[in-house]
């Protein structure tokens, strides 16, 4: 039998397998060392299920391109930005870009080898501060969170799932008592742009993205979330509401993950019912390394 990449095609497949128990199914997490699920993790199940075995259950790893580090430079501008009393952040600009420049320098030396995109990247960081460092002058100093293991002031949030084995969760950008703000789109993360639908002028927010609100929603309970999305010539301020269809949705995909876990134990036998993941995908295999580990794992040669 092989599953192939649609989450319906996976959920049939698993479906002839038999339905795990919540408890079988825990075990077969921990077998596999998944101890929670993200966003980003089921997310990328649902654009194609053999990258994230490969990055999941075999814990293969890309390196960080142009631009998650320039959407990491982004980030911290807004942070050390934030971290000011309203008062003093007038003309602090350009010390902030300055440190987040270094360190996006020293991102580059062991990140994805891509100079062109660099280059391109490094240009963007102080393009898009200079849109989004506005938006926040008003703002009071945030709630400050012990450093996560990424060394980030986040807040981590999680909530259950009914039936599911282990809770869904993830780390919030900046929380205040009452309201919630999180970097997406163009701001942070590669793959994620923010666009306008042409019929209405309102603006599509990526399904990604919207699973990920979506989490964060129901993990903060009754208080304001707003997704904040930022690009070299604007940015945008989106006040996020709950979404039912949304959530059967990611409860549907962590359900259906978690049954194609509980297959087996035996990491190769998961990997021999999965197709290869289609290379042309830009987004998934933009470093070359992690592209080249990938083929290898699922034994093809050029």
């Amino acid at each position: 039998m092989t599953i192939g990449f649609g989450m319906s095609l996976l959920k049939c497949g698993v479906r002839a397998l038999g339905k795990a128990t919540e408890a079988e199914r825990k075990k077969a997490l921990d077998a596999h060392g998944i101890r929670s699920w993200s966003p980003s993790n089921i997310g990328l199940a649902k654009t194609c299920l053999s990258t994230w075995c490969a990055k999941y259950v075999f814990k293969l790893r890309d390196r960080t391109g142009a631009a998650m580090a320039r959407g990491n430079a982004v980030e911290a501008i807004i942070r050390g930005y934030l971290a000011l009393a309203p008062s003093e952040r007038e003309g602090s600009e350009d010390e902030l870009i300055a440190a987040a420049l270094a360190e996006f320098d020293l991102a580059e030396l062991n990140g994805n080898p891509e100079p062109d995109k660099w280059v391109k990247e490094r240009k963007n960081i102080e393009k898009i501060a200079q849109q989004m460092l506005p938006k926040f002058a008003e703002y009071p100093v945030p709630n400050w969170h012990p450093p996560n293991r990424f060394g980030k002031h986040e807040k981590y949030v999680e909530t259950q799932i009914e039936g599911a084995a282990a809770p869904i969760g993830g780390f919030t950008d900046f929380d205040w008592d009452g309201a919630s703000v999180q970097l997406t789109g163009d701001a942070k993360t590669r793959g994620s742009a923010l666009l306008k639908d042409k019929a209405t002028g309102g603006w599509i927010v990526p399904y990604n993205n919207r699973l990920q609100f979506e989490v964060y929603i129901r993990a903060l309970g009754n208080r304001e979330f707003r997704g904040f999305y930022g690009w070299p010539s604007g940015s945008a301020f989106l006040r996020v509401e709950r979404s039912e269809e949304v959530w059967r949705d990611v409860q549907r995909t962590v359900h259906a993950l978690e049954q194609f876990l509980a297959i087996s134990h035996d990491k190769e036998e998961l990997l021999a019912l999965l197709p290869p993941p289609d290379f042309s995908h830009a987004y998934l295999f933009s470093d070359l390394h992690f592209k080249d580990q990938v083929k290898q794992l699922f034994g093809i040669k050029d």
